[in-house]
């Protein structure tokens, strides 16, 4: 067994396939405004949270990618717009979500 093919099998026990999702943590805990979800961020992804103040999405665009177009959808300044703060974490998987 050459030593790419135990890495991917040592992966695979660690993490097995379609056993945790990336997701996008939104953190609006410094926001002085409260932002309300509406239908123009539904096509950024699959969102899991959208109320309080973490907001949870899995989405296909890249981190970067998907930051600039939350940013863009929100309407909020760019002072405003600093105060969120973007993470990724990884939601174990269930069939319940999906």
């Amino acid at each position: 067994m050459s030593i790419a093919e135990a890495k991917k099998m040592v992966k695979k026990i660690i993490f097995p396939e379609n056993t945790h999702e990336q997701v996008y943590v939104i953190n609006l805990d410094e926001l002085q405004a409260d932002l309300v979800f509406t239908d123009s961020f539904k096509p950024l992804g699959k969102w899991y949270i959208t109320n309080g103040k973490h907001w949870i999405c899995h989405s296909e665009l890249s981190f970067e990618d998907f930051q600039e177009a939350f940013l863009k959808r929100t309407g909020l300044n760019e002072k405003d717009s600093q105060s969120i703060e973007f993470t990724i974490d990884y939601l174990p998987f269930s069939e319940i979500l999906g």
